[in-house]
């Protein structure tokens, strides 16, 4: 992120922009506690890197699926 933005930061202007969080993860590195309690409190899924091909696909599937049993 640029300008010391978090991904709690873009989670944030999402919510505000649109209403409502659309299906978002945010991806990180970043291993502070207070960061990633941050970033959990968002509701977007937290992944962590490094994120092999697996995890991604599984996370888009279960992202996929919760938006199917909730419209």
């Amino acid at each position: 992120m640029r300008d010391g933005q978090t991904g709690a930061d873009v989670v944030a202007a999402l919510r505000e922009r649109l209403g409502v969080l659309p299906p978002t993860f945010i991806i990180t590195g970043d291993t502070a506690p207070d960061r990633l309690r941050e970033a959990q409190s968002t509701g977007a899924l937290l992944l962590h890197k490094p994120l092999d091909t697996a995890r991604l696909h599984d996370a888009i599937s279960q992202m996929l699926s919760a938006q199917s049993a909730a419209g």
